[in-house]
């Protein structure tokens, strides 16, 4: 006995199978964006108090990761200090350019600068004083930043002051080109980003200007009121002395 089959609508399984492509790569961009803000949380929730590799404590871990986060975020401190919260913030930018399909085919060209940032961020941090809550004995680019800027600061020839002010100011300008290069933005993207932001500076300035002017105006006139009503006090005081002498 033969069994006829029917055949399957190859048109309807060529749009089933794009459209579960279409939305895999959806979930992937929103988990990238999703893994950055986890990221986040677990640099922000740091304590070099929790049980981590260089610190031995039988005390419950206040990182939001628990164990885990601590033992990560501890390694990449010491190594990079603050520079660690680069990883985020590329994980985050790169997500949303992603999901908002604006420049990320980029990524594979700019990828490659991506220790480059992630260096220069390390020591030029090491350029600043440590704030009070800063709890270690390295510097805020970690022992790797410290480590590479006595290098640089015993290549330049000046006294120590000017060479740490030399070295910080050049870091930083690198630090800005390398940060916008590896975050994936062009030329007209920051030429967007210029224009909008000088806009935004002038309407503050304009919003300043028309607030101070106004309180400016406002105060005039309640001191010419003031200075009115004073005098008219005076006046009626002396009419009335002026009235009882008689």
């Amino acid at each position: 006995m033969a069994y006829q089959t029917r055949s399957r609508d190859p048109l309807m399984d060529t749009h089933m199978q794009e459209a579960i492509r279409k939305r895999g790569r959806e979930l992937v961009r929103l988990a990238i964006v999703a893994v950055s803000i986890v990221f986040a949380a677990m640099l922000w929730s740091y304590s070099p108090t929790d049980p981590s590799w260089s610190s031995a404590t039988s005390a419950p871990a206040q990182n939001m990761l628990g164990t885990f986060g601590a033992g990560i975020s501890s390694k990449l401190i010491l190594a990079i200090g603050w520079s660690s919260w680069c990883f985020p913030l590329l994980l985050f930018v790169w997500g949303s350019r992603f999901v908002l399909h604006m420049g990320d085919n980029r990524l594979i060209s700019r990828a490659i600068v991506i220790p480059v940032f992630l260096a220069v961020s390390a020591v030029f941090l090491s350029t600043h004083v440590t704030p009070a809550i800063w709890q270690h004995g390295f510097g805020l680019g970690g022992l790797s930043g410290d480590a590479a800027l006595g290098v640089l600061m015993d290549l330049v020839p000046f006294n120590l002051t000017l060479r740490l002010i030399i070295v910080s100011l050049v870091l930083g300008a690198l630090f800005v080109v390398t940060g916008l290069f590896t975050l994936g933005f062009s030329k007209v993207e920051l030429r967007y980003i210029g224009r909008y932001s000088l806009i935004a500076i002038i309407l503050t300035y304009a919003s300043i200007v028309a607030i101070l002017g106004f309180a400016v105006r406002g105060g005039a006139k309640g001191a010419i009121a003031a200075k009115a009503t004073i005098d008219a006090r005076r006046e009626a005081s002396a009419e009335v002395k002026a009235m009882e002498t008689v």
